[in-house]
């Protein structure tokens, strides 16, 4: 079967809204890991200048 133009245009116009929008994820997603990254390093920063003790009470 022989696809037209307009239905091979109309997918790749769909994969191209397919792909940007893996792209946009894969970007929310590394940002999204460096944000957890820093606050981890926060938050040892925090427990080293306080210490332990008094983080927990």
């Amino acid at each position: 079967m022989v696809a037209h133009s307009k239905d091979q245009t109309k997918f790749r116009a769909e994969d191209h809204k397919t792909l940007r929008r893996l792209a946009q994820n894969r970007e929310a997603a590394r940002k999204s890991r460096l944000r957890k990254k820093v606050n981890s390093l926060h938050i040892c920063i925090f427990i080293v200048d306080y210490g332990v003790t008094e983080f927990i009470s």
